[in-house]
């Protein structure tokens, strides 16, 4: 009989790991699905695109980029080290994304795990999946943007500074300081993390006379001393010239809707009040999840409170995908409630199994956007340009939105953006900090350098056509439109049109004008050098346009 009992508990106990392996291993293969099935679809966006313009450069033009754009240089330190190993292609680009999201939900189920009061290996389960299906973790797991690196770091932060006061370890909070410290250099956002970290230090420290976490609680701000010079000029910039529009009740209750559903377009009333609804109740159970409840709530509260005073004392600063990293811990801190029954059987995941409906469903309408057939948009337009493009034909684009990721699809052009007042009028988010100043052509430039081009291609720039009525002629029957599927909903564009125009054909009286006046001019310089007692030269030819 003992024999028997042993068995079958043995039996059961197979069962169950068996059981739980497979649960853990469809969390990773969903995790794994979402976020890099057809990652290279979708045509890179302008902000992609200035990640990879940005990594391109050498390191003191990028470090110079970087200071006169808004974010700091450590994303995109990361990512210029990953291309000069794997290349530059959008698989690695989104791919590197898509990594850091998977090690932010390795560190959240770590953390959950440590955090939480029984349950842990359900509770842990639970919290991977909410994150892995998140559709605003998916969108930025698949953007070549820093948003979910700053989540790795926020959740990596929080798990090694609560297991170093736990333990008290100081090898744990050390390595929580150094998560902050490289968060600060990723997104100027996470400071208001690391001012969290810092305050969760210093409380701990009255408390138990561990006066020594002081030191690890200032370790980041010290480490980004060096960049707070570049953080007052992007300051100045930002006061002069952001786009983001001055918060409302309601935009806000929107952003925070926007947070749970991950959809950008997503307003209205009552969109307003679930947003508030949602992230209230959420705030609520956090602050009943023990010190990471509280600590995620810190996060949460800094990240938001002081975006919101700088917003309405300052500038508008506050925006949805800013607040990526926050929201993540306080997902996370949701599933170490400590209020429901001991077991947190029944009454623990009836809210478990809401969240998750929500999440698989915002995700399934958001799904759509993340994989647009790129044949149609703007890689679609630059297929059909190079394979229509002939020698001395250029590219010129009205909109940086546009010329940047032509730019990264089609290596081969000669791409120009068309900005009548020239390179110093570019604001930094129209690429002022991306475009070098011969890629950018101002209203007497695009005059000069037209004389040389045999033909243009215009892609959405209506006011290249002024320039180009008297010295070049539209080939009607080249002119396309395409969705413009660079973009994900609500930016910036929806159809990109493509015009083809070939140079006017010279008669015979101006060519021979021109050839006249070119001889002249070689004439005149040959006297001139040889006045200065160099040796004469060749007068060199430019070749007769088609």
């Amino acid at each position: 009989m003992t024999g028997t009992a042993g068995d079958s508990r043995a039996g059961r106990s197979r069962r169950w790991q068996t059981f739980c392996v497979g649960s853990w291993l469809l969390v990773v293969a969903i995790a794994v699905a979402v976020r890099f099935v057809q990652l290279d679809v979708r045509t890179l966006w302008y902000d992609e695109v200035a990640s990879w313009r940005t990594q391109s450069f050498e390191l003191p033009q990028l470090f110079r980029s970087c200071r006169m754009n808004v974010h700091p240089p450590g994303y995109f330190l990361l990512l210029k080290a990953t291309v000069a190993v794997l290349g530059d292609g959008p698989w690695v680009l989104r791919g590197f994304s898509g990594v850091c999201s998977l090690l932010a939900l390795l560190y959240a189920a770590l953390l959950v795990r440590d955090q939480s009061p029984n349950w842990k290996g359900y509770r842990a389960w639970a919290a991977t999946m909410a994150l892995a299906i998140s559709p605003l973790m998916v969108l930025y797991a698949r953007e070549v943007r820093m948003y979910a690196l700053g989540a790795l770091v926020a959740l990596a932060g929080s798990y090694h500074a609560l297991r170093g006061l736990t333990q008290r370890s100081d090898r744990h909070l050390i390595a929580a300081a150094l998560w902050f410290a490289l968060g600060c250099y990723v997104h100027n956002y996470l400071l208001f993390h690391a001012y969290a970290f810092a305050l969760l230090l210093c409380y701990q420290a009255a408390g138990e006379g561990q006066w020594r976490w002081l030191l690890y609680g200032v370790l980041p701000g010290v480490a980004y001393l060096p960049w707070i010079g570049a953080l007052m000029n992007q300051a100045e910039q930002v006061a002069r010239e952001y786009w983001i529009s001055w918060p409302t009740w309601q935009s806000v209750g929107e952003m925070f809707w926007q947070l749970w559903c991950g959809d950008l377009t997503s307003r209205g009333m009552a969109q307003t009040v679930a947003g508030y609804g949602l992230t209230a109740v959420a705030l609520a159970v956090a602050l009943t999840s023990g010190p990471f409840g509280r600590f995620a709530a810190a996060q949460f509260a800094c990240a938001f409170g002081f975006a919101l005073v700088l917003s309405l004392w300052w500038k508008p600063i506050l925006y949805t995908r800013y607040l990526t990293p926050a929201f993540a811990v306080l997902l996370a801190a949701c599933f170490c409630t400590r209020v429901v029954t001991p077991r947190w059987d029944v009454l623990g995941w009836i809210p478990v199994s809401w969240v998750v409906i929500l999440l698989v469903a915002s995700l399934w309408r958001l799904w759509p956007s993340l994989t647009l057939d790129g044949q149609k948009g703007l890689q679609g337009a630059v297929q059909h340009v190079r394979a229509h493009r002939v020698e001395g034909e250029v590219v010129v684009c009205g909109s940086p939105f546009i010329a940047l990721p032509w730019m990264y699809y089609d290596r081969g052009a000669e791409v120009y953006l068309y900005h009548p007042a020239g390179h110093s009028r570019l604001r930094h988010y129209l690429g002022k900090a991306l475009f070098r100043r011969s890629e950018v052509l101002s209203t007497e430039q695009a005059e000069r350098k037209a004389k040389s081009w045999t033909g243009v291609w215009d892609c959405q720039s209506v006011g290249m056509m002024s320039l180009l009525d008297e010295r070049f002629v539209l080939v009607t029957e080249d002119t396309r439109s395409f969705q413009a599927d660079s973009m994900p909903p609500s930016r910036h564009l929806t159809v990109l049109f493509v015009q083809h125009w070939k140079a006017q054909p010279k008669s015979a009286e101006e060519g021979q004008q021109e050839r006249d006046a070119a001889e002249e001019g070689a004439v005149e310089g040959e006297g001139q050098q040889r006045t200065d007692g160099d040796q004469p030269q060749q007068p060199a030819q430019r070749p007769e346009a088609r």
